[in-house]
Parts: C-alpha cells; structure tokens; sequence
C-alpha cells in the first residue's frame, strides 16, 4: 500500500506501516512497533541503525529533566539511611513478580546517566545500569504503561545489548512512577523469557504495587527535603549570626583592663654619670668642667678677643746690590 495516512498513534505520518496486533491478546497497543516513526515519544535517530548490531533506539530525556532529578537524587539520599523503606520497595517488587506471574521484577530509579535499581526480584544482583540502554527510560518518556509482548520483533529493543545479553527477556511490561509534583523519578517493571499472553491484564495487576511504590517514594520524598531545608536554615543561621564564645572573647580583648595594684616602689636612684672618653692627645684625665683661663699680669693691656687673620703669603725680600755697583 502507498500514500500518506496517520499511523497508529494519531501522528501524521509516511507510507502507512503494516501494524499488527498481539497475536496473544489481540490488542494492538501491545504489538511490537516495526517502524521507527511508529515510535510515539521522542528518541536518538543517530542510534536507529538497523545495519549494526549493537545499534538501538534510545529514549530522549523528559521535559521537566531538572526538575525531575531533583527529587531522583534526593529519594536516592533518602534511601540510603532508610532502610525500612528500602525494605517495603522490595517487598512491592515482590508482590509485582508474584501478582504478574513475571520470572523478573525491578524497580529503579532513572538518574542523568544512569538507571539505579533500588529492588529486584530474579536478576540477582544488578549494578547501575546505562540510561540509554535500559528499557525504563522508554516507559517514563513514554509517560504511560508501556508493553511489548515480543521485544525480539520490536525496533526498538531487538538490538538492546542489555536486554539481548543480559535480560534474555521477550516481554516487557513498565509503568512509569510519576509523583503528584509531576516528576516522574523511574518505573516498575516486570520481564518474561517467553511472550505472554493477556498482555494487557498485566498493567492491571500492578496497579495495587504502582500506588504503593508512589506513596512510599512521596513519603521518603516529602522527610529529606524537610531534612534539607532544616539543615539549610540552620547553616544559614550559623553563618549569619557569630559564635555566642567568639563573640565574648572578642568583648574580653577589646575592654582594657584595670592595672592591677603595685606594691611603694624604691626610691628612684639617679644613673651613674659617665665618665668624658679619654683625649687622644694626652692619656691623663682632665677634670670635669671649664679649663681656668691663666693669669695676667696687672697692666698688661688685654689682647682683643679677635685678632686680624695673619697673611700667610711671605713678605718678597729685595736683593742686595751687588757688589762694585755705583
């Protein structure tokens, strides 16, 4: 067939796609997508590329990504020192394996980069996972319960790496966890090595598990950004206002104190007087105070105090005629 039509998600679209339903359950919102433009939320083309085998489509971030990782990373702190509800998060991904009849079951959180589990049910012990590889960050861009009942026929995750490798799953059910800020922090999901039937039922059967993983997650939410917020005002309190012990040593440094009381000090006794430094002249001392002026003789006319300055150029002396001269 050939023309333009809208495909199965109401979007316009290229040449119509042959669709299907789930040749389980007969419904077509859980049929694998053949077509990347059947895909209905944003993704990576430059990872569509069917001709590579470890090529796959990966899921763009959400709207509100800033937002969101907020409450993702502090839900994580939270986590850390809670374990009673660490502990009730596993017990829901428990029930989600049980209630679905699913062989695997995980809850994770979907950070930046990263898919953190927080539980799991038969897949023993999981490290983060890559974002762009894990099937959740589809479910949460999706932004509805999302299900394939045969991932080995769907483009986007017939060449997933993780899910190939690791997973070996070919069905996928998730349930994006969004809290009643708007932040959608990750998913539930549950994975069965074989195609199921009832797909759908599936989402019906984890309802009971979704609401009891939000309300955990908003109360874990809801204690550490008090907790944030008191240990924020409590810093900005320290730092606006001095320490009360700092702020009196600072008092005791600048009030002057009182001189303490002295005992009648000794009479003051006067420094030695110090003896003139010898003349170079003459090794004898000389006695203190003015040298006596020498005795005149009575009449001697008193010699002016200043005396004319003596020339010291010599007097010429004339020559004595010679002799015989006339």
């Amino acid at each position: 067939r050939s023309g333009w039509s809208r495909g199965r998600h109401g979007s316009l679209t290229g040449p119509q796609a042959i669709t299907e339903n789930c040749s389980w359950c007969m419904n077509e919102a859980c049929a694998p997508l053949h077509e990347y433009f059947e895909v209905p939320y944003p993704f990576f083309l430059e990872l569509a590329d069917p001709a590579a085998k470890n090529q796959y489509i990966a899921a763009k971030h959400l709207d509100n990504e800033m937002e969101r990782l907020a409450s993702v990373r502090t839900i994580r702190g939270g986590l850390k020192t809670a374990t009673s509800a660490l502990q009730m998060v596993r017990q829901l991904c428990d029930m989600a394996a049980i209630a679905t009849s699913c062989p695997m079951a995980l809850v994770g959180l979907l950070d930046k980069h990263v898919y953190v589990p927080c539980a799991e049910s038969g897949l023993g012990s999981l490290d983060k996972i890559d974002r762009q590889k894990c099937l959740a960050a589809h479910a949460c861009r999706n932004g509805s319960p999302l299900v394939c009942s045969n991932l080995n026929r769907d483009v986007r995750f017939s060449a997933n790496p993780w899910r190939r490798d690791v997973l070996k799953a070919q069905f996928y059910a998730g349930i994006p966890l969004t809290l009643s800020n708007g932040h959608t922090i990750g998913a539930i999901e549950v994975f069965d090595t074989t195609p199921r039937f009832a797909c759908m039922e599936v989402i019906t059967q984890l309802q009971t598990v979704v609401r009891g993983l939000i309300r955990k997650f908003e109360e874990t939410l809801a204690k550490n950004i008090h907790v944030e917020n008191e240990m924020a005002h409590k810093s900005s309190s320290m730092s606006g206002r001095r320490n009360p012990s700092t702020k009196n040593m600072e008092n005791k440094q600048r009030t002057p104190r009182a001189p303490a009381p002295s005992a009648p000090s000794a009479p003051a006794i006067p420094p030695p007087k110090k003896s003139p430094k010898p003349s170079m002249r003459s090794p004898s001392h000389k006695p203190s105070g003015s040298e006596p002026e020498p005795l005149k003789a009575k009449g001697e006319p008193k010699m002016p105090t200043s005396a004319a300055p003596v020339d010291p150029t010599p007097t010429p002396v004339a020559p004595a005629p010679a002799a015989g001269a006339g």
